[in-house]
């Protein structure tokens, strides 16, 4: 599961709060000189390998433009990435009826310290933009913690 706190998914609807029951993650996709935003459904019912095998399915429909209309909706969430650009940190925008945006910058090797010796780490920072009339800043912490805690084991364990 991405996250167990379902809160992160509220939507701020016209001056009330929504809870959706399902978390859908959208993944940002560059399309020639467009963007767009297939979505994973019922994201919070799969495992990182599940939404990773799914992201690739949506992301070849998208460049071969045979997505449809219900691959487009819903989107609580979403993910966007620029490392592939080179671009090691950014700042999104949430759109209206999205809960919040996490960015994915690239890849860097960088030096780190361990045990008193100094190794070359793999780095990628992350940044989580969200709509705070329905996010505070403790839920999105809690957000920020488990996701690291979850990448991390994932990768421990190989993924």
């Amino acid at each position: 599961m991405l996250s167990r706190n379902k809160t992160i998914q509220n939507q701020y609807r016209s001056e009330y709060i929504f809870s959706p029951s399902d978390v859908n993650i959208g993944i940002a996709v560059a399309i020639d000189d467009d963007l767009i935003v297939p979505v994973i459904k019922n994201a919070d019912r799969k495992d990182l390998v599940a939404i990773s095998n799914e992201a690739s399915t949506l992301i070849e429909k998208a460049k071969s433009k045979s997505l449809k209309p219900d691959d487009i909706n819903d989107a609580t969430f979403v993910v966007t990435n620029l490392g592939m650009f080179g671009i090691i940190s950014f700042v999104p925008i949430v759109n209206p009826g999205q809960s919040a945006i996490l960015s994915v910058g690239g890849l860097q090797k960088i030096p780190i310290v361990t045990d008193e010796n100094i190794v070359i780490g793999q780095v990628i920072e992350f940044t989580l933009v969200c709509d705070h009339r329905v996010i505070n800043g403790v839920t999105a912490a809690t957000f920020c913690h488990e996701f690291k805690e979850v990448i991390e084991t994932e990768r421990e364990n190989g993924w």
